[in-house]
């Protein structure tokens, strides 16, 4: 998980233009209209966060033929040019999150042929334009956080190459299609949490041939139909994150097609824990790995889990399910959750620090949030 970088402070990035030692370039927080002309050739970073640059003109990096990491997040872009990376060709990381960009242009990061990373979180961003990333060979990270999408079409990403990552957290997602990630055979980890989704269907995760992560954690399912895990073949296990969700049910019909160990994240809930009785009964025979958390299901009706009697249902599923206990807001932006026997604070939005990808949440100060200090 990012954090404050150590080597150079809030106050450093303030105050020092240029590190030639480390060849690093800082213009942060001057209220900038547009890029300055005086990045040295030479440096290696640039660091032009909180300014307020409006556009970035065809050409105007192409100069920078050593930088690996381009930071240009907290200004007020609504627009890139089809050029606005030109020469960037040693660029890894591209940081452009908080801005107000509403579209991409077709092959506007072609020429970023060893990029990544790139991190478009809170933006106004409401559809995928595939052609904004043809010819990306080396993409691991995509982040589309807290921007507009409303859903992901049908194929939106068929013929692009992200090996690790792909966040859309906090948009406002009510539905997926089937084959919305179709394409993505080499991703590892799919996030998100956050969104509005109501009902899982079959064909939602289809081609996620390697997918080791899905969270959908913090939307409003309540319905998951069978055959939606079909797709999930990963050969080492599939980790599915559905606490703070509205499920009542679960069927092992979900499960029994799986081939690989799967856990199951999810609340203590309220549950008609009737329609649990497979797990219990598959905790008893020991073919399931079921870790309580100190918690176990909470069940309508006045029924305890402990006295409830189950009988076989009559299929070999290998699952590790963990119930996690869990205080939700009304506000709905707040949440309180038991993770790994500590209690932790999720802030919505993406105002939490995170390093390549990683979603884990800020325990040791659950109130800070602020990204302003996060690191590569």
């Amino acid at each position: 998980m990012a954090g404050a970088d150590s080597d150079c402070t809030y106050e450093a990035e303030c105050t020092n233009e240029y590190n030639s030692a480390d060849e690093i370039f800082y213009r942060t927080w001057w209220n900038l209209t547009e890029v300055p002309e005086d990045i040295p050739a030479e440096a290696e970073e640039v660091h032009l966060q909180g300014n307020k640059i409006t556009s970035l003109p065809a050409g105007v990096f192409s100069n920078l033929l050593h930088c690996s990491k381009l930071n240009l997040e907290r200004n007020t872009m609504e627009t890139l040019a089809d050029e606005s990376f030109a020469g960037l060709h040693s660029l890894t990381v591209l940081h452009l999150a908080g801005n107000r960009i509403s579209s991409l242009p077709g092959g506007v990061f072609t020429p970023l042929v060893e990029i990544y990373r790139i991190d478009l979180s809170r933006n106004k961003i409401a559809s995928v334009n595939k052609e904004a990333f043809r010819d990306m060979k080396h993409l691991a990270s995509l982040s589309l956080n807290d921007n507009k999408f409303l859903t992901i079409d049908a194929e939106a990403f068929d013929g692009l190459k992200i090996t690790y990552c792909l966040q859309l957290m906090s948009n406002k997602m009510s539905s997926l299609n089937r084959g919305s990630f179709r394409g993505l055979k080499e991703l590892h980890r799919l996030h998100l949490s956050g969104n509005k989704l109501t009902i899982l269907r079959q064909g939602f995760f289809e081609g996620l041939d390697n997918l080791a992560e899905l969270s959908l954690d913090y939307n409003r399912i309540s319905v998951i139909e069978p055959g939606t895990f079909d797709d999930l073949v990963y050969n080492q296990g599939v980790s599915i994150q559905l606490y703070g969700n509205k499920l009542t049910t679960l069927s092992p019909d979900l499960f029994i097609n799986i081939p690989r160990p799967t856990t199951l994240w999810l609340s203590r809930g309220r549950w008609n824990c009737s329609s649990l009785c497979w797990l219990k009964h598959k905790e008893e025979l020991g073919t399931l790995n079921l870790q309580l958390d100190f918690y176990f299901p909470e069940c309508t009706g006045n029924v305890h889990w402990s006295a409830l009697e189950c009988g076989d249902p009559g299929r070999y599923i290998y699952l590790r399910v963990i119930f996690l206990w869990c205080v939700y807001s009304k506000k709905g932006p707040t949440q309180h959750c038991n993770f790994f026997h500590s209690c932790t604070k999720i802030q919505w939005g993406y105002e939490h620090c995170q390093d390549e990808c990683d979603s884990e949440i800020t325990r040791d100060n659950p109130a800070d949030h602020s990204w302003m200090s996060c690191s590569e």
